[in-house]
């Protein structure tokens, strides 16, 4: 566990992994934690769905709605993630 939570904490993570962020992938359901956390450290960054929503409390499940639709609206708008040097094909 790290000492900080997202989006700071990149220095424990670096040491452990023993590079910085271009060589990592950021794995999360998060748009405004894991992928923000992963962005701001250049890693490549891949959403996912929420696993369960047990155990999830009210602010957090307001908190992803607004994300989801922020981050639709700005794919509807043409906004695409750049490139990354560890993706296997560029939009």
């Amino acid at each position: 566990r790290r000492r900080h939570k997202k989006p700071r904490g990149i220095e424990s993570v670096q040491r452990h992994f023993q590079c910085d962020g271009t060589a990592l992938l950021m794995v999360g359901d998060r748009y405004l934690t894991d992928v923000v956390f992963g962005n701001m450290h250049g890693m490549l960054t891949v959403h996912t769905q929420q696993l369960t929503t047990e155990g999830d409390n009210r602010v957090a499940q307001a908190m992803r709605r607004a994300e989801d639709w922020l981050v639709a609206r700005y794919v509807r708008r043409g906004v695409r993630a750049p490139p990354h040097p560890l993706a296997l094909n560029s939009w």
